[in-house]
């Protein structure tokens, strides 16, 4: 008795399928354990000047706002950069922060801009403005918990204690409302 036809055209379709997903599969693994972190350092290394501006509703335009502090030593700036690791793509959650972030981190080397960041919630970055932004970075990266908390003590100790504060419900963080507007979290 032989086979229909139809069921064997079946469990090849199936057997194609399957193996033409495994180069995908492959793709996925590496761009999941893509190191982000080493982006961020990258784009940072050489800068010799760090400038931080803070507003309570978030921060917006990189060249406006109140500089709060700006870090002249490239060893204090190359400090701050080496403490940013970042989670894996695979295990970071899956969340949307639409708020500025407490702290916008602008590096120099010169005059000319490196890279502009913003410091969320003292738990994640996200790439605003500079050249060298890999693929999957843009939305927030999240850090590692060593990683937040570094960052956040280095920015206390070096003036800027926004994040910390924020991290400990002290300092009010930007909530975007449903109709669009911001309002203050006490």
């Amino acid at each position: 008795m032989s086979e229909n036809p139809k069921k064997r055209s079946w469990r090849r379709h199936f057997l194609i399928a399957f193996l033409a997903m495994i180069p995908l599969l492959v793709v996925y693994d590496f761009l999941a354990k893509k190191d982000f972190g080493a982006a961020y350092r990258s784009a940072m290394k050489g800068a010799d000047r760090m400038v931080v501006r803070v507003d309570e509703k978030g921060p917006g335009d990189p060249d406006a706002g109140e500089i709060v502090r700006e870090i002249r030593d490239p060893a204090l700036v190359a400090e701050f950069a080496s403490l940013i690791e970042c989670i894996p793509q695979s295990m970071r959650e899956n969340r949307i922060d639409a708020c500025g972030g407490s702290a916008l981190l602008t590096f120099y080397r010169g005059d000319e801009k490196r890279i502009v960041i913003s410091f969320h919630h003292g738990e994640s970055l996200r790439w605003r403005e500079g050249d060298g932004r890999p693929r999957g970075v843009g939305s927030n990266t999240f850090l590692t918990d060593a990683s937040r908390q570094a960052l956040v003590d280095w920015l206390d100790r070096n003036g800027v204690p926004e994040p910390k504060l924020e991290m400990m419900g002290k300092w009010p963080t930007p909530q975007v409302e449903a109709d669009g507007g911001e309002s203050g979290n006490d």
